[in-house]
């Protein structure tokens, strides 16, 4: 399993819970973006959709951490870059 993840996720992360021995953090949208790219289903599209419809994307953001979270990724590029550009021309489709 491969998956996408940019470096500086952690500051992009939202704390949403703090119990007494842990903290529960949710990643940002464009992070999770991120991680489904490697292996891209219709369902992720759907919800990638809907984010955009609601202004919860930013394109050329999601864009720009990928392209630097791939200087160390281990896997297939072209199949990467192929996710990509789909998901960036449905958020392009779909934002607000």
């Amino acid at each position: 399993f491969f998956a996408l993840l940019h470096s500086g996720y952690p500051s992009r992360a939202h704390c949403i819970r703090r119990f007494e021995n842990i903290t529960v953090f949710m990643l940002a949208p464009e992070d999770v973006i991120l991680l489904n790219i490697a292996t891209l289903s219709e369902d992720d599209m759907a919800d990638i959709a809907l984010l955009a419809k609601k202004g919860l994307l930013d394109r050329e953001r999601i864009a720009q951490l990928a392209e630097e979270a791939l200087t160390g990724y281990i896997g297939c590029r072209g199949n990467i870059r192929q996710n990509l550009k789909r998901v960036t021309d449905t958020i392009a489709l779909h934002a607000l």
